[in-house]
């Protein structure tokens, strides 16, 4: 039985890169109040298709560590893909939240759930590595 994580084609790699590039432009652009609406969608479409791309790597194996860094993963991504809804709620204000919500709740907050989101992400992605290269050395 094959194990490791599934990797990606040449075309799905490519979708990744791409995500993963105008999630942080958007962000940057956003920060730095550059067409804060445009770069509040770059940053959901770069979300959602790095998030997307990541979900596709599946892991074949019977690690139990592997599987609960994978589904660490999966949260972490829904957590970039929330912070970037955020930011287009706090631009467009498309939800009809009452001030005090929409102030407590969303404004500037995006900032914590993609802080969140891209630590998790570093930490599943350097534990993953180590955890594949065990598994590597037992075969």
């Amino acid at each position: 039985m094959e194990t490791g994580i599934r990797k990606l084609n040449k075309w799905q790699s490519a979708v990744m890169t791409v995500g993963a590039v105008l999630l942080v432009v958007g962000a940057v652009m956003y920060v730095l109040m550059l067409f804060r609406g445009v770069a509040s969608w770059l940053t959901l479409v770069g979300a959602l298709a790095f998030g997307a791309m990541q979900c596709l790597q599946t892991y074949k194996g019977t690690s139990i560590t592997m599987h609960r860094l994978r589904t660490i993963q999966i949260i972490a991504a829904l957590m970039i893909v929330l912070a970037a809804l955020m930011m287009i709620q706090d631009t467009f204000m498309l939800l009809p939240l009452p001030w005090q919500y929409q102030v407590q709740w969303v404004h500037n907050n995006w900032v914590v759930a993609m802080l969140a989101g891209a630590l998790l992400e570093f930490y599943t992605t350097l534990r993953m590595q180590h955890e594949l290269e065990k598994e590597a050395k037992k075969t």
